[in-house]
């Protein structure tokens, strides 16, 4: 025979709230606090991963610069 026992986490709909039941507001900022958290759980790989997008633009932008004046130059027919 099973028996039936009350949920505690459960009101009666139009029951004030119990001191142990979360509010909807203490629900909310639990949720912000832990996205939170995650996010600024990524910001030093987020950094890593910009220094790295800086360091090859800064390496291959002036190589693509340098390759297309050399293009001009060579169909403009300049010597250097």
């Amino acid at each position: 025979m099973t028996s039936v026992r009350a949920m505690p986490d459960l009101q009666a709909p139009g029951a004030p709230p119990s001191p142990a039941t979360p509010t909807l507001l203490e629900q909310l900022k639990e949720i912000v606090v832990r996205h939170g958290e995650r996010a600024m759980a990524e910001v030093p790989s987020t950094l890593r991963k910009l220094r790295l997008l800086f360091v090859v633009a800064s390496v291959a932008l002036p190589t693509f610069l340098f390759g297309v004046l050399v293009l001009l130059a060579m169909a403009l027919h300049v010597h250097f």
